[in-house]
């Protein structure tokens, strides 16, 4: 009796080390996006894995994440966010904090505020940015801030992102930077 009850105590405790007994934890799904509604509503959950799973037009003047930091990962999977214009908000994502963008294009914006100004991303905190692009036109008319195609200012990394959109910082002043993908974005580490 003793024998037996060794060997079930053993084996559970092999399963156990294996990890047939312990349930792995499971991944949670991604968020389709696949309207103007459903990239608002991102905003609900900060921290969520969307996907892009078709082009969107971008509701003129959105600024998604003005008071909580974009945490999560937006993959375009090919497609467009579009036609964003804007002339009260710096970017579509106004913060992001160490959150993910890729595989995703910015296309035809036409963005003209004071103070920072990029397509993506206002302020970013070391978010990483890969296969992005952006096309149209980006104008900052203030003395200060940040004018960028993807990013206006902060820390980050790129990798294989393209900006085509004209840049134009329209008064010199001090503490005013301008670049093509990034107005002033600092590598993080």
């Amino acid at each position: 009796m003793k024998n037996n009850m060794k060997k079930v105590i053993r084996m559970a405790f092999a399963l156990i080390l294996t990890g047939l007994i312990i349930p792995k934890p499971v991944l949670a799904a991604s968020v389709k996006i696949s309207s103007a509604e459903d990239l608002l509503a991102m905003e609900e959950n900060p921290s969520g894995d969307y996907i892009l799973t078709k082009d969107i037009t971008v509701p003129k003047n959105t600024n998604l994440f003005a008071s909580t930091p974009f945490t999560g990962t937006l993959d375009g999977k090919g497609h467009k966010l579009k036609g964003y214009k804007s002339t009260s908000s710096p970017a579509i994502f106004a913060n992001a904090k160490y959150a993910q963008f890729k595989n995703l294009t910015v296309s035809n914006v036409d963005i003209k505020v004071g103070g920072n100004a990029a397509a993506l991303v206002g302020v970013s905190t070391g978010c990483e940015f890969k296969n992005v692009s952006v096309t149209g036109k980006i104008v900052s008319t203030m003395g200060e801030g940040s004018v960028g195609g993807l990013v206006s200012a902060g820390t980050g990394s790129m990798e294989k992102c393209r900006n085509s959109a004209k840049i134009t910082a329209e008064a010199d002043g001090e503490g005013k930077y301008a670049g093509g993908l990034a107005g002033n974005l600092k590598r993080s580490f």
